[in-house]
């Protein structure tokens, strides 16, 4: 009979241990879920900063270049000034492509911006894209007569 009781002695331990450990191992396997959760949504906010501040040097690249090939046209065209509507409905190759550049570029930024830097670039690209036909062909650079 006696050694019933260890065996219901060594059953009970058993099961008492696993009981406790079950208990103890449910809250830790959520802490870790909910610290891998945090851990992966960090790694994502991290590389979405990264692509964006990416994103945006490369948008402020391509609106110099085409400010550049504007500023390059109205030295070359500051004497005898071209016709403004004329040069933004049909530009020459080099204004072209810095146009096709940033608009690509435009396109990347708009798509990873929130609202409010939607807005400030709405303004930024309404100057930009003011300036250039006037500017390329040689009528007026930054507000100024040539």
């Amino acid at each position: 009979m006696e050694s019933w009781w260890t065996v219901v002695g060594t059953l009970g331990g058993i099961a008492l241990t696993a009981t406790v450990g079950l208990v103890t191992a449910l809250p830790t396997h959520r802490w870790q879920q909910e610290r891998l959760r945090l851990e992966q949504r960090f790694v994502a906010d991290r590389e979405l900063r990264a692509t964006r501040r990416e994103t945006y040097a490369r948008y402020l690249v391509s609106a110099q270049r085409l400010f550049d090939a504007a500023n390059t046209l109205f030295r070359q065209h500051r004497t005898q000034p071209l016709d403004t509507a004329e040069l933004a409905a049909n530009p020459p190759e080099e204004l072209r492509s810095a146009i096709a550049s940033n608009e690509a570029s435009r396109v990347e930024v708009m798509l990873l911006a929130d609202g409010a830097l939607r807005e400030t670039l709405a303004v930024y690209d309404r100057a930009l894209w003011d300036l250039w036909p006037a500017m390329a062909s040689g009528a007026d650079r930054q507000g100024q007569k040539a």
